[in-house]
């Protein structure tokens, strides 16, 4: 029973279940289009069938919700996508779809499931190929929008303050506290541009003066460089060497960069360098920080959201892994991660022997997801004495 329950990937397919109510109430509310998708997910569920029946699939016991998540054709994991210095580097998935990253882009594969594939573009530019009519909800999450489609082409670049979208064919959702109307729907053709940056402000352009004539100094003694850079670690992080990073910043260049950091991002990426290098107590440090100080955005609720992930499944602290579950519960954002939220915190009261506190975050659960893809988990997580 625990082989066919336990998770088939690992840390690409840790986060499974993160955006099916949203997409079910995003469709709602596009009117026709929710006719589309119902046609869509009974040619995805005839196309299952006919797989499990003609034996292509290997595991045709597994519960509700346990699906194939997809792979690189290349074999190559799909947990960090990185561009490539010398051109655009292509990554072609099993189910015929492809991600084409540009030089110096980066996205992190953030769920991997036969229901849904959610990853979250750091930077740069990135397109996606998307199989028309697969089973998989797609989302493409970058900080001022979340891009929700079926099967279509489109590419997102992001850079520190923009966000651009463009729609190749197809059709996508994007939507975010900075879209107009919190949600816009964009077709083939269509682009939608995104800013963070403050509107400018003008002022008087003051008259010429003539210079002073400058004084005469002597030459600045050179320094020698340092060894290792603030911009080091950010490059060896960018080419998904977290041991490296970690190694050019060390404890001290960490807590050093976490002081510094002047937004969330890099906070997440230097949890990033700690998690990933074996440093699982200082990414903790660091997601705790980046949680608290963005308590209420988007970004902030993925910080605790990870933290929780962190806490439960690698530091085997559950009790403080549910703390970090009821404050991305209680922050509402971002709605995406709710669902799963709901079911981690019952596993992670479950796991600290919190029962009836347990039994009462699965019946929550169940009262606001009654068709929940992690229904028979929850359940299961909440028989105890």
């Amino acid at each position: 029973m625990k082989a066919r329950l336990r998770d088939p990937v690992g840390e690409q397919d840790i986060q499974r279940a993160w955006r099916g109510i949203r997409a079910k109430r995003a469709l709602a509310e596009t009117g026709s289009s929710r006719w589309t998708v119902g046609w869509l997910a009974g040619g995805a569920l005839a196309m299952c069938l006919l797989l499990l029946f003609a034996g292509i699939l290997p595991r045709p016991t597994l519960g509700y919700g346990e699906t194939q998540a997809l792979r690189a054709e290349s074999g190559a994991p799909l947990e960090i996508l990185s561009g490539a210095a010398e051109g655009p580097r292509d990554v072609r998935l099993t189910d015929g779809s492809r991600i084409t990253l540009e030089p110096g882009a980066e996205a992190e594969v953030l769920e991997n499931t036969g229901r849904s594939f959610v990853t979250l573009l750091r930077r740069g530019r990135t397109r996606f190929e998307v199989r028309p009519g697969g089973p998989r909800r797609w989302s493409v999450e970058c900080s001022l929008a979340t891009v929700e489609v079926v099967g279509t082409a489109f590419t997102v670049t992001r850079t520190e303050h923009r966000v651009l979208v463009e729609v190749h064919k197809g059709i996508v959702l994007v939507r975010g506290e900075r879209v107009p109307e919190r949600v816009r729907r964009l077709t083939a053709g269509q682009s939608l541009e995104l800013s963070d940056e403050p509107a400018p402000v003008s002022t008087p352009t003051p008259e010429p003066k003539l210079a002073p004539e400058p004084p005469v100094v002597a030459p600045p003694i050179p320094r020698a460089p340092p060894v290792a850079s603030a911009e080091s670690w950010r490059v060896a992080a960018r080419r998904g060497d977290h041991a490296l990073a970690y190694a050019r910043l060390g404890e001290a260049g960490l807590r050093r960069e976490a002081r510094r950091a002047e937004n969330i991002e890099t906070l997440l990426a230097l949890a990033d360098v700690a998690r990933q290098s074996g440093h699982p107590l200082q990414a903790a440090e660091l997601l705790e920080q980046a949680s608290r100080e963005h308590e209420g955005e988007p970004w902030g609720g993925l910080a605790a959201f990870t933290l929780g992930r962190l806490e439960l499944e690698t530091l085997g602290r559950p009790s403080r892994a549910a703390e970090a579950f009821a404050r991305v519960i209680k922050q509402g954002e971002p709605r995406g991660l709710q669902e799963d939220a709901h079911a981690r915190l019952v596993q992670a009261l479950s796991q600290a022997g919190a029962w009836e506190q347990a039994r009462e975050a699965a019946t929550r659960y169940e009262q606001l997801y009654p068709e929940g893809y992690r229904l028979q988990d929850v359940r299961r997580w909440a028989t105890g004495p």
